[in-house]
């Protein structure tokens, strides 16, 4: 468990550098290593999400912030689709729209919402290791 929540606080961390990158380079091979890096997330999450789930049933403390990542995730990737297709899809207008504005901004502090629960799933499995 501790490794798979790790990895996906790497690919979390990895993702927002990359984020970063692509927002103020626009660079098309570094959006392709978004999308992937996005779904190797989307993976990651959902298996930590399952096996809090099948091994932590009772434990409200760790099953409601990995069923709050699970969500998260899912509407990050919602959003990121959004940001894709009025960043990168749509012919860029001469005034960007406010449509364009919304998702950029949701996706990114989705993004920084993800790595905060990731982290903090991740301190509270350590937590709980520890005690016992």
């Amino acid at each position: 468990m501790k490794p798979l929540l790790l990895m996906t606080m790497g690919f979390t961390y990895s993702q927002l550098i990359l984020g970063a990158t692509l927002r103020h380079t626009g660079n098309q091979f570094i959006a392709v290593s978004h999308i992937v890096n996005g779904f190797f997330i989307l993976i990651h999450s959902g298996l930590v999400m399952a096996r809090v789930l099948n091994h932590y049933e009772g434990d409200k403390q760790l099953v409601y912030p990995a069923v709050f990542l699970g969500f998260l995730t899912l509407l990050q990737m919602a959003f990121g689709i959004g940001a894709f297709i009025y960043t990168i899809a749509l012919h860029e207008a001469v005034q960007i729209s406010s449509a364009r504005v919304f998702f950029v901004t949701v996706h990114q502090t989705l993004g920084a919402l993800l790595l905060a629960t990731i982290a903090f799933l991740t301190l509270r499995i350590y937590r709980k290791a520890a005690i016992k």
